[in-house]
């Protein structure tokens, strides 16, 4: 019997038309906005901002746009980055790699590197060693290398942005 309903409930799932449920003008394709490029997850649009800010001021532009300075988090999507931003004539810009700091009640802090957006920190390509994380620094890309340095001052920006959906 359970063998039965579960080749009826199959059957049922292949012809069941999902684009009844969907708005007529729905279209299941999303797209990144004007002036991004698309990330290697569907959901990842990234949109260059070539007028430099601090970090700060970059994270709170990106904001305002609906996103967030980029994380990444594997070599493809460092790679896809380099290719785009290589494009560019500016040497280094902000990514949304942040000091973060764990303290515990007796006063004691450690301190590592985070995503500012919270994803986890899984990948990293620094050139050199792991840098200790130091407060005042913040993660930049190099354009021409794809290689993370700590920097301060002022630099261009990457926002991870969300795409359009069109209805």
């Amino acid at each position: 019997m359970i063998r039965i309903l579960m080749i009826i409930l199959v059957f049922t799932l292949i012809e069941f038309d999902h684009a009844a449920i969907l708005p007529k003008n729905f279209t299941s394709s999303s797209s990144c906005p004007d002036g991004s490029f698309q990330g290697t997850n569907r959901q990842d649009c990234f949109l260059y901002n070539d007028f430099p800010l601090t970090w700060y001021w970059a994270l709170i532009n990106c904001s305002n746009t609906g996103g967030e300075l980029a994380s990444i988090h594997d070599a493809f999507t460092n790679d896809l980055i380099k290719q785009h931003l290589s494009n560019f004539t500016n040497q280094q810009t902000w990514i949304g790699g942040e000091l973060t700091s764990h303290c515990s009640f007796d006063g004691f802090c450690s301190y590592s590197w985070g995503w500012v957006d919270n994803s986890p920190f899984n990948y990293y390509n620094f050139a050199g060693e792991y840098p200790d994380p130091t407060i005042y620094e913040n993660i930049v890309f190099n354009n021409n290398d794809g290689l993370w340095y700590v920097s301060h001052g002022l630099h261009p920006f990457l926002c991870k942005v969300p795409p359009k959906i069109f209805f």
